[in-house]
């Protein structure tokens, strides 16, 4: 199924985690407001479309893991403060450019 837009309503909500859970259609851009999320794993679904620029809102957010999305597409948002950042955004550069401060962004091995 899809994440439904009233997922926004959950603004206490600190983890997310739907890995391997047959998630479809688009990430809605009310995820922008979950303002206590500080990890969502979304991690080998059927995702398409493009990351919402909302995200950047969640200042508590530590960890967004969307690899496995192979549909996923377009700009990433600049969330380089977080832990960890681990996106498959697509194969062809062409289609998707990396946040502005990608270049500063540091991952734990």
């Amino acid at each position: 199924g899809t994440i439904p837009t009233e997922v926004g309503l959950l603004t206490s909500l600190e983890k997310m985690f739907l890995s391997k859970a047959h998630v479809t259609g688009t990430l809605p851009t009310e995820l922008g407001r979950m303002v206590s999320l500080v990890m969502l794993f979304l991690v080998n679904n059927d995702l398409q479309g493009t990351i919402p620029i909302e995200l950047e809102q969640l200042t508590n957010l530590n960890e967004l893991v969307l690899t496995g999305n192979l549909q996923l597409n377009g700009k990433a948002p600049d969330l380089c403060g977080m832990a960890r950042y681990e996106l498959d955004l697509c194969f062809d550069c062409s289609c998707c450019t990396t946040p502005k401060n990608f270049d500063r962004c540091s991952y734990p091995l």
